[in-house]
């Protein structure tokens, strides 16, 4: 697992637009680095080509992300139980899963204020007058996205955030900046080790 994040957070290092709103991690666990070895990568999406895009995304940063709709192919996955899902994940030899799912999607209006430059005298002696820039409104779109880390072994969740981003336009840069913003947050709680 530290692996899959270490990797990551070496490709993305640099600004990311996701900010952790919360985070929980189970206080007992913290996962070394040779501890999971396989771990299939769910994007809960309504549309299957955002979902295959997100999860083929991940999986090509890194081969030990394995994508939910390889594991399913041939099933009905929405008539798959518990039982079911927990014997398709353990007779492929998978040690946890990692769920990501869009949670809230909601609009809010800023105002960005004008502003003023005073008149300037250059070295020539010559004027130059202020002048005023007026503030305007913006209209940017906020997508809140849940990630959680399910353990197989443990037979248990180990960690959950929720990150929110503007604005994003393509799913593999959220999918990016998300994944920069908990992986950094992993380190900092103590998470991955």
């Amino acid at each position: 697992m530290k692996n899959i994040f270490y990797f990551l957070l070496i490709f993305l290092m640099g600004c990311s637009s996701a900010n952790i709103v919360e985070s929980w991690k189970d206080p007992d666990t913290t996962i070394s680095e040779t501890e999971y070895q396989k771990v299939m990568i769910a994007v809960l999406a309504s549309n299957e080509g955002r979902r295959r895009t997100a999860e083929d995304f991940l999986a090509q940063k890194y081969p030990k992300l394995v994508p939910s709709y390889n594991v399913f192919k041939g099933l009905d996955e929405k008539n798959i139980d518990k039982e079911q899902l927990k014997s398709i994940l353990t007779n492929q030899g998978f040690d946890a899963v990692i769920i990501m799912r869009l949670v809230d999607v909601s609009k809010e209006t800023n105002y960005v204020p004008g502003n003023y430059s005073g008149g300037f005298y250059g070295y020539y002696g010559a004027y130059w007058p202020g002048y005023y820039n007026p503030g305007y409104y913006t209209e940017d779109t906020k997508y809140s996205v849940s990630t959680d880390v399910f353990d197989l072994n443990r037979n248990k969740l180990v960690w959950s955030a929720i990150t929110s981003s503007y604005n994003s336009s393509k799913i593999e840069t959220a999918v990016e900046d998300i994944a920069y913003s908990i992986t950094k947050e992993m380190k900092k709680t103590g998470f991955l080790q």
